[in-house]
């Protein structure tokens, strides 16, 4: 099943990292709740990010309020 970790924001939790099983992976699908993956990712082509787009730092910073 693996650990469990939390992931905190200045001591408070925001998120839980937990591992999954093999099972738990097969009820979802069954469930419908996700699908299973098909294809190859690697064969995805890389999405081109117009020229004229805003750096993502730029806006990691405004968001930020920096």
């Amino acid at each position: 099943m693996g650990e469990t970790f939390e992931v905190t924001d200045h001591g408070r939790v925001v998120a839980l990292l937990v591992g999954t099983s093999s099972q738990g992976i097969a009820a979802l699908i069954e469930q419908g709740k996700v699908r299973a993956a098909d294809g190859d990712l690697l064969e995805i082509e890389p999405v081109l990010i117009p020229s004229a787009a805003c750096p993502h730092s730029a806006l990691v910073v405004e968001g930020r309020g920096q």
